[in-house]
């Protein structure tokens, strides 16, 4: 059952139109990964899903029409996780986490935070430091973790191994794929490194020039020579 569904969205930058007719589904529980080169408008796709870029046409999610209407995407069950992380340099890692639950009871509040410490241990040992003293990795949990704060059912990822080194991609997608498998959380996830995104995906889709192809299984699209060729290096 699709949890998301987009159909015919324009989106862009002022008189810049980046996407073109984008049309696609994500199914509940499945992590689906959206797979382009740079410029081919994944980022813009995510910030239109958002609420973050004015677009047209139309947006689903769990059976309401997000597109024009009013719309704040915590309280609705979606997190947003963009490019640079975007956590609160100044503040402590455990008022970032506490900042983010902001709509939620406090009793939930401090339950999660306990909780997402504990799955990201960096983070509890770290909770009095200020985040702009994180290492990249650590601040990549920290901005994971401050999505899932407010226990979204979708969660939107924009280049999370962006400026990461290998070792800590790879703990951060098998992080990502356990979140799944515990949660059952919905993931839409944008990535160039396709090798270790399609190895934890359900589904995968090529955007081009701002037009998305068919949804496919990760497993036949890893086994695909042209995705192989573009995106894996082979």
């Amino acid at each position: 059952m699709a949890l998301l569904e987009v159909a015919g969205l324009h989106a862009g930058y002022g008189a810049l139109q980046v996407l073109h007719e984008v049309d696609l589904t994500v199914d509940d529980g499945d992590i689906t990964v959206i797979l382009g080169a740079n410029g081919a408008g994944k980022t813009t796709l995510l910030r239109a899903l958002s609420g973050m870029l004015p677009a047209r046409g139309s947006v689903t999610y769990d059976g309401t029409e997000l597109l024009g209407r009013r719309r704040n995407p915590a309280r609705m069950g979606i997190a947003h996780v963009p490019q640079g992380r975007g956590t609160f340099g100044t503040l402590t890692v455990e008022e970032n986490l506490r900042v983010a639950g902001y709509h939620r009871p406090a009793r939930e509040v401090e339950s999660s935070i306990r909780r997402w410490q504990e799955f990201f241990p960096r983070l509890g040992e770290r909770a009095d430091q200020p985040a702009a003293g994180l290492s990249g990795g650590e601040q990549q949990m920290l901005a994971i973790a401050r999505a899932l704060m407010s226990a979204p059912r979708l969660l939107l990822l924009d280049e999370p191994s962006l400026g990461l080194a290998p070792k800590t991609t790879r703990g951060l997608f098998e992080g990502l794929k356990r979140i799944n498998d515990e949660t059952g959380l919905t993931m839409l996830l944008v990535e160039q490194n396709a090798r270790l995104t399609l190895a934890i995906a359900d589904h995968a889709i090529v955007i081009s020039a701002g037009r998305t192809g068919e949804k496919r299984p990760a497993a036949q699209m890893w086994q695909d020579e042209t995705i192989q060729r573009a995106y894996l290096g082979d």
